[in-house]
């Protein structure tokens, strides 16, 4: 390689390498240089040493990670800034990312954007090993990349089926800690709504919380779940259960906020919001800049010890709510 590199106008040899590897790192007007001095000369490469360090990279741990790359289900960075909750888990993340002399990369797979496929080519051609799964919704578009070379943690993304590493908002524990708040206040009809919304996992888990609070202080008057749908034909519903069941406190997640506030009108029944973002909406307060930091905590985790591919199983890392009231 250091007579290429020498052919090639005396180049650094580990600028050869990259050619030779149609490494986008360098330009496409130095690979075709490079490529070419390396044919005039003559130049093969050894195949039983590509098979050797391709082997080397899959046995040796990554002792210095440098490099993540975070997906992320929206069009821009603009977009992401427009949502509250992962306005502060990226700001966890890179706080992390900081700390631990990492480079942390966002990459967006939202409508136009490139896809899954496209970015695992990328993140090959590249050497990028390490994938952070930043904002996946229930209606983000299937992802497949090569999970074998890849260290893996994703930040909530619950609803895919594979297996994955994930670090999430214990939105069980925050419909816990508000039943139990309202309860304490004396309110004693206690409901939750759940909709159609890209946050079901979430939503699931917020319901098995209430349902077992429910149990506990109330087992011989529960008020059941219910789920809204298209508001217009939910309306009528809405008010037939309203009236029947008479909750004093409704606990609902932020998307649903309007929705619910409509259907309400002039009626006097306190909300609570499981995943509160603001000073205006009383409830339980994820601390997704928490969220952020594990999730990139996890994953440098994994690079140091080289542990690519999926789990066998998943695993999720539940980090605690707080209440602002």
């Amino acid at each position: 390689m250091r007579d290429v590199a020498q052919a090639a106008g005396g180049v650094h040899p580990s600028t050869v390498s990259l050619a030779l590897r149609n490494s986008p790192r360098i330009s496409a007007e130095a690979r075709a240089k490079i490529q070419a001095a390396a044919r005039r000369i003559g130049y093969r490469r050894d195949p039983l040493l590509d098979a050797f360090n391709k082997h080397r990279l899959k046995i040796i741990p990554l002792h210095a990670p440098r490099h993540i790359v975070a997906l992320a289900d929206f069009a821009s960075a603009e977009a992401l800034g427009t949502s509250p909750h992962h306005v502060a888990a990226r700001a966890g993340a890179l706080e992390a990312a900081a700390d631990l002399h990492c480079k942390l990369d966002f990459m967006f797979c939202g409508a136009g954007r490139l896809d899954a496929r496209r970015i695992d080519a990328i993140m090959d051609a590249r050497g990028q090993r390490a994938l952070l799964l930043f904002g996946l919704s229930a209606d983000s578009p299937p992802i497949d990349f090569t999970w074998s070379r890849l260290c893996v943690v994703a930040i909530d993304s619950v609803h895919l089926n594979t297996p994955l590493n994930r670090v999430t908002p214990d939105y069980r524990q925050a419909a816990r800690l508000l039943w139990q708040h309202a309860w304490s206040e004396g309110c004693r009809r206690i409901a939750i709504v759940r909709s159609h919304s890209t946050h079901s996992d979430g939503e699931d888990r917020a319901v098995a919380g209430f349902l077992l609070e429910q149990a506990n202080s109330a087992p011989n008057n529960p008020i059941p779940v219910l789920t809204l749908g298209d508001e217009r034909i939910d309306a009528l519903c809405f008010k037939r259960w309203l009236r029947k069941y008479r909750p004093e406190v409704v606990l609902h997640f932020s998307a649903a906020s309007s929705v619910l506030a409509r259907m309400l009108g002039n009626q006097i029944v306190r909300s609570f919001a499981l995943d509160s973002c603001g000073a205006d909406m009383p409830g339980a307060c994820p601390d997704y800049a928490e969220v952020g930091r594990r999730a990139v905590q996890q994953l440098v985790s994994l690079m140091q010890t080289n542990q690519r591919g999926l789990p066998h199983s998943a695993v999720c890392t539940y980090v605690p709510v707080g209440l602002h009231l």
